[in-house]
């Protein structure tokens, strides 16, 4: 048999990469969310950054000028934008100009070496970006801070600059909300993609398991197939023969499976594989047997599967059928199926022939189109329950045929069962018996006639049917019985009996001939 096709991923497999795909490329997504903000959040802290430098390079240039100057420049811009500036000092020579803890830490980092302070910090209960750079003594400043120790190149203090974060912050979540619609966006694309993705990748597994399926389930079902099965090449040659092949083969008197194929194997193989004929049958007669092979091409591997089966029983049985439906067909009584709605189903020639209709009028018709008035609802309500109950019902009807003509038919209606015992049709078998009951009602009118005649009897008056041989008398029932009796029995007269001379003569000639008898005279 073909070798089965591998598969790289079952679909359970295929869920779970594609999984983790989507759940790396959200983080992706997130990623560049969570970046982008940073780096908004930067720019926002790079633009604060440089207003402060912006400040401290004013304020170098508001040193050069009088004290009063540079105090009145600081309130100028804190009015305007709340930018903060500070002139401080670890010795500062005015307790305005006195460090904070983080301006006091910045100058010692000065007097280290560091040339500038720099961070985000809460400055008053707000964010301010805090920055600083130190003040260096030069010979102009030394005429005023000469006498706290400095001297020319030392750092004598710095200028600090708050610069207030909440309008760039505002600024920037404001543009945070595009930000992640676009990136909601493209996680959208991304995800519809990788979905997509594996929606084609999962079909083309199906496809590759279905085929995989497919061939298993032919080697599976050939190999234990009560049935021989054979594989054919596109040539029509064997491949392969399961066990039952074989021992249909030495069955019929045959070495191999191969002296059982068609004679025209190959134009059929050819004909199974070509476009538009997925399945062919083919019956061989092999001496007294009938075998029929069915042709089926074999998907992704281009051979075709031949199952053998010997319907020699078959052939015989649709035979019988084929008798049982011609001898329906031609039944002198009349057939009717119905399902077990009470649609017709199927009526025999027959029926009408007896009836005026035609098929086409009565087919999915009620047999209530025969009705006539005569029998009641009772009757028929008796008939479904007996035929319900799966019970053969048997009884007369009085029906109408198309032209309005009455009749008279005896009817057995019975139940048609399946294979699991399900009723799922009924038939009635009907014969035509309008001639016969016209004779009966000929004869019931003959007896009521006789009755009427021999009424007349009790008064004795009338005619009386007497039988001529042994003179017996028809009573009001049709009966022969003796007249001694029927006379009794409808009259006032009773009977005495005795022998009359020729039946005595007959039963006893020895009383005769010895005289006895003589007294009984004949009727002159």
């Amino acid at each position: 048999m073909s070798p089965l096709i591998p598969h790289v991923l079952s679909p359970r497999q295929l869920w779970r990469v594609t999984g983790f795909i989507l759940a790396l490329w959200s983080l992706a997504v997130a990623a560049s969310v969570v970046w982008n903000v940073r780096l908004l959040h930067d720019a926002v802290l790079d633009a604060a950054e440089l207003d402060a430098r912006n400040s401290f390079d004013r304020d170098m240039l508001y040193l050069m000028n009088p004290h009063n100057l540079t105090h009145q420049a600081h309130e100028l811009k804190a009015q305007e934008d709340g930018t903060l500036v500070h002139i401080t000092s670890l010795k500062p020579m005015r307790p305005a100009n006195a460090p904070d803890a983080w301006e006091t830490a910045a100058l010692h980092s000065f007097a280290k070496g560091r040339t500038e302070a720099v961070s985000r910090e809460a400055h008053q209960g707000q964010p301010y970006l805090r920055f600083m750079k130190p003040l260096v003594a030069e010979a102009s400043c030394l005429k005023c801070h000469a006498s706290q120790g400095y001297h020319e190149g030392d750092v004598c203090g710095g200028i600090s600059v708050a610069e207030p974060l909440d309008p760039n912050l505002d600024l920037a979540q404001a543009r945070i909300v595009p930000i992640s619609a676009i990136h909601a966006g493209l996680w959208a694309l991304g995800a519809l993609g990788i979905f997509l993705g594996a929606r084609q990748m999962r079909q083309r597994l199906d496809k590759q398991l279905e085929a995989e399926l497919e061939i298993q389930h032919q080697a599976t079902f050939a190999r234990f197939n009560p049935n021989p099965v054979l594989e054919l090449s596109a040539a029509g040659e064997i491949n392969y023969s399961n066990d039952a092949a074989g021992e249909m083969a030495r069955a019929l008197g045959l070495e191999n499976p191969a002296e059982m194929l068609p004679p025209d194997t190959a134009a059929v193989v050819h004909e199974c594989l070509a476009a538009g004929k997925p399945k062919l049958r083919v019956e061989t007669q092999l001496g007294p047997r009938v075998i029929s092979w069915s042709f089926f091409p074999v998907k992704f591997n281009n051979r075709v599967h031949c199952y053998a089966g010997d319907i020699t029983e078959r052939k015989q049985t649709e035979e019988k059928l084929r008798q049982l439906s011609v001898a329906v067909e031609q039944s002198p009584a009349s057939i009717v199926i119905t399902n077990t709605a009470g649609d017709i189903e199927y009526v025999n020639s027959k029926f009408i022939e007896l009836t005026g209709y035609t098929l086409v009028e009565v087919l999915g018709k009620n047999p209530r189109i025969l009705k006539s008035s005569d029998k009641g609802p009772e009757a028929y309500r008796e008939l479904w329950e007996t035929i319900a109950a799966g019970n053969e019902w048997r009884g007369e009807f009085h029906n109408k045929k198309k032209n309005g003509e009455l009749y008279w038919e005896s009817a057995s209606i019975s139940p048609i069962r399946d294979l699991a015992g399900r009723v799922t049709h009924y038939v009635a078998v009907k014969e035509d018996i309008t001639d016969r009951k016209l004779t009966e009602a000929i004869r019931d009118q003959l007896f009521q006639d006789l009755q009427d005649a021999l009424a007349n009897v009790k008064s004795l008056s009338g005619l009386l049917p007497i039988c001529a041989g042994c003179k017996k008398i028809r009573d009001d029932k049709g009966y022969w019985s003796q007249v001694e009796k029927y006379i009794q029995k409808h009259s006032e007269a009773t009977f005495t009996h005795s022998l009359c001379p020729d039946c005595l003569k007959k039963l006893y000639p020895d009383l005769v001939e010895a005289g006895l008898g003589e007294s009984h005279k004949k009727e002159p």
